[in-house]
């Protein structure tokens, strides 16, 4: 007898339990296999998805253009990341930029975020958007400020200048 009132208790504490689950995790795009053609900057390339060329802008860093003062280290450490295939994922609230450049969150064939390692590394700074990465990506930015990672949030030099600036 005591049997049933303790099934009835558990199957109640179970249903309660669903409904305090936490909510599912975002739907992340599937990942877009691109051949990489060019490498522009430290956060742009050319590339080839499903037969069309595109211009490719990350969605998640932003960099010195290769003119300016952490520029040449960035594009060079893109380089590196991209090499000559690169797997990208869209999200949806962003697309193209105000140059016509598609929108993506760029990995390494093996999986790793470039958006995240070039901010990690102090190669560029976390875009300032709504993006489905921006949180992490701004932890990411803190970390190497306070780190004094890379070239852009290294300590001033005798040789050379300190953090560039926002």
């Amino acid at each position: 007898m005591m049997q049933c009132p303790a099934l009835a208790v558990l199957a109640l504490l179970t249903c309660i339990g669903n409904g305090l689950a936490a909510a599912p995790p975002a739907v992340v795009a599937p990942l877009v296999e691109a051949q990489v053609t060019r490498v522009i900057d430290g956060s742009s390339l050319d590339a080839v998805v499903g037969g069309s060329r595109i211009a490719v802008a990350y969605l998640g860093v932003t960099t010195p253009s290769p003119n300016e003062r952490c520029g040449p280290e960035a594009l060079a450490r893109n380089r590196e990341l991209a090499g000559i295939r690169v797997l990208l994922e869209e999200d949806p609230a962003h697309r193209v930029d105000s140059i016509g450049r598609r929108l993506y969150y760029a990995y390494t064939p093996d999986g790793r975020s470039i958006d995240e390692i070039l901010v990690s590394e102090g190669f560029g700074r976390a875009a300032l958007n709504d993006g489905r990465h921006a949180v992490l990506l701004a932890a990411r930015e803190t970390e190497a400020t306070q780190g004094h990672l890379g070239c852009i949030w290294k300590r001033a030099t005798p040789s050379g200048p300190g953090p560039i600036a926002p």
